[in-house]
Formats: structure tokens, sequence, C-alpha cells
């Protein structure tokens, strides 16, 4: 957690933030548990601001609180989205001289809280990615998987719970057949809605409540109605939350999909209680057009719980929550980014203008440990440059040659840059 607001006022006015360094006896007084859910860990060190809102709670120091393992860049699907319709790579599998050495640098860093398997693969066409779940799990982490759902048997599904998996995101971009199949190929909608009453069964004949299930959305022109849908079939699913993200095209065909070509820099959060049976709907920012406010409209009939506050208080733009909420990203082959777009190369598009991505790894695990690398002066320089957030705002102007790989830009930033990136003006989301 990088930022928490407290229902604190202060009658005299605001106040200059204040620093608050944890310590055990912190810890003591909160539970252990809850600290460390609430990333309140002996050592980290806090800023308290008031605002208009209450009292803004800042993560400030640089520790890695979650890291992500790409168990593998194989998928069995074939999405008209994704970015191996462009890549030359070929499918390859996480090692176990890798992940060991993953294991390793976890137990080195007690500071990290979660590892999540996910990256451009798909997690569980690994052959062993149940016996990593176990593993990272008796570290005492959380555990969270992203999956497209095709290969949720109830074999699979009685394995996940078994390994106590703590969170499930299931990717789906449709809620009818003609668009979910027509996105998906190689999928069935039919299919998926099948795997995830395996799921429910699964947590019922073990007597758990996990892993929580959560949906992942990517927005286009031609699925954004079925959000309608995808919002009730989440409810009878027991689905927590639908996580909306936009859309990064990498086919030229695909240019005209995309939600937020005016670039609006707000949120339309629409927030509702913990409860499965009303699951709660996370948009990105999307164009203020007539299509989608009727969709977010639609979405908050009946619901007096829901809030559509305009803007997210805990949201800005040039906030890169990768680098701001303690966040790495172990690829296959153990090379180690910091962020979901720099862990491979690929072309895109970014508002209509072609652009290639140079991944960007600082170290290898076959070189150097995790806490080596992430305390790798490099990478303190990186992170430092990305709080600060003070590249060439490419995202605004995008009108020069330099603009077309992330390599650098007219301020003369190190490459990787990251003036142009989606991710951090909160365009694109990930779990």
């Amino acid at each position: 957690m990088a930022t928490q607001f407290l229902e604190l006022k202060d009658k005299g006015g605001m106040n200059p933030p204040r620093l608050l360094r944890i310590d055990e006896r912190t810890v003591s007084l909160l539970g252990d548990g809850y600290a460390k859910e609430l990333g309140l860990l002996p050592g980290t060190e806090w800023t308290l601001e008031q605002t208009e809102q209450g009292v803004l709670w800042r993560r400030v120091d640089d520790n890695l609180l979650k890291l992500y393992v790409e168990a593998t860049n194989a998928c069995n699907l074939n999405c008209r989205t994704c970015v191996r319709n462009v890549w030359e790579e070929s499918p390859s599998m996480m090692s176990d001289e890798t992940f060991a050495r993953v294991i390793e640098g976890l137990k080195a860093l007690p500071s990290v809280q979660a590892v999540h398997f996910g990256g451009y693969g798909e997690p569980l066409v690994h052959p062993k990615i149940f016996d990593m779940l176990r593993e990272v799990k008796s570290l005492g982490l959380r555990t969270e998987m992203i999956t497209n759902g095709t290969l949720l048997s109830a074999e699979y599904c009685d394995r996940l719970v078994a390994a106590d998996l703590d969170l499930l995101v299931v990717s789906i971009d449709g809620a009818s057949e003609t668009t979910y199949d027509g996105i998906r190929l190689g999928s069935d909608l039919d299919v998926l809605l099948k795997n995830l009453k395996n799921l429910a069964a699964a947590r019922y004949r073990a007597n758990k409540r996990t892993p929580d299930l959560g949906l992942s959305f990517v927005a286009m022109r031609d699925n954004l109605e079925d959000l309608l849908t995808l919002k009730r079939m989440a409810s009878q699913l027991r689905a927590s939350f639908i996580l909306v993200t936009n859309l990064l095209p990498h086919t030229e065909d695909m240019k005209e999909q995309i939600l937020y070509s005016t670039l609006i820099a707000s949120t339309y959060p629409l927030r509702t209680g913990p409860n499965r049976r009303d699951p709660q709907v996370i948009f990105p920012p999307l164009d203020r057009s007539q299509q989608i406010m009727e969709v977010v409209r639609k979405l908050s009939i009946g619901r007096s719980n829901v809030q559509m506050p305009g803007v997210d208080p805990n949201r800005s733009r040039n906030y890169c929550r990768f680098v701001r909420e303690g966040v790495a990203f172990v690829r296959w082959d153990g090379e180690i980014s910091p962020c979901m777009p720099l862990l491979h190369s690929y072309p895109c598009y970014v508002l209509g203008r072609y652009k290639r991505i140079q991944s960007h790894s600082f170290g290898s695990l076959h070189q150097r440990s995790l806490p080596e690398i992430w305390d790798s002066q490099e990478y303190r320089d990186f992170r430092r440059r990305v709080r600060r957030f003070e590249f060439a705002p490419c995202i605004d102007c995008g009108g020069c040659e330099l603009s077309e790989s992330n390599q650098e830009n007219c301020f003369g930033d190190p490459a990787p840059v990251c003036g142009d990136c989606l991710w951090a003006q909160g365009i694109i989301q990930c779990p």
C-alpha cells in the first residue's frame, strides 16, 4: 500500500507534512498481521499530510514490497489485443534454477509482502506453477495470479485452493459470445464461465473463501457495452471487483478502438462495498463521450452505495504505481525490470503514434542477487527520477522523432524515458 486516507480533520487549519518512522512498538500496537497488510513494517517511513479529504498517509521509503514473477511468456490463446501479434519472441518457461534464485531473493528481503504470478504469458501453462505457488506461500507471503481462465479445470481449481492462493484475477474482455470469442481467439465464453463455477465449487469443497476472484476487462469501442452485462455476471460469480483498463494497440487495425483519444486525466471509480454480490468497478481515465458516459450512468443506476467523485484523490498524472508502490518484475529468464511496460520489447501505438518500446533490465538473477539489483545505484537513480517524473511531456506533445522510442527525449534523460507511458497516466491498469 502506497497511500492511505485517514478520516481526521484539524480544526486549526492545514499543517505541514509530518514524517513517521515505523518501529517494532508501532507494529506490536497494531498487530503483526494487520501492520504487514498495511505495509507498516519496521524501518519504513511515511509522511502524514493534511488535505481537504483528511490526512494523506504516504510511504516514502524505498523498500521492495511486491514482486511480479513471469513464470512464462507462452500463452494458449491468440487474442486480437495481444503483443504476440507483433513480437518475435519464442515461447519460454522459467527454469528451476531461475526460480530458486527468486526464492533466495525473497528470503533476503523481509520487506516483500506479496508475489504476483503474471506478465506477458499465461502462468497456468507452466508445468510447475503449483509448486511455485506453494513455495512462495511457505515464506508467509501473499500470493496472486492473473490468468485467461481457459485452463481452470476442476482439478486445477482444487489445486489453486489447496495452494492457498489469495487472489485470482481472470481476464475477460466480453460478456457475450460474439464479443468475447471475437477478441480472445481460441477461447470460448461458455467454457470460461463453467471454469469460474469450478473455482466456486472448489472453494466450497475446501470450506475456504480464497482465492478471492477479480475480473480484468480491456475496454475498447467494440466491447464497452458488455460491461453492463459483465457487472451482473460478476455478482453471480462472487467476484470482488472488475478492473477496467484501456487498450494499448500493438497493430494498426486496433488504433481506432481506444477510448482515451482526448486523454482526459481523471477517473470515474464506482465504489461499492466489499460484498461479492456487488463487485467494485474500477475505471481508468476515459473520454467523456456520450457512449462512455451512458455506460457509466447505467452501471450506477439503482446503486445507492455508488459514488462518482469524478477525480480520485489517490490518483494523479505522472504517477508510476510500480515505482511509487515498491514493485519490481522478474522476467522468465531472470532479468529484473521495474515495471510491466519495460518487461519486453514491442511496437505499439500511443494516441495513434507509432512507438517502439525497448525492454529494460537492471540486472540478471544469474549474475547478482535480487537485493543487490534492487539496491544498485543505477536502479535507485531510476526510481528517484520516476518519483520526480521530470521527463519530457511526450504524452502531451509527441510531435518529434524522439517520441518514436523510449530511449531518449528532448530533456536529455538517460534511457528508459517515461514521459509517454500510459501506465504513468493511469490510462492502463494492471492488477
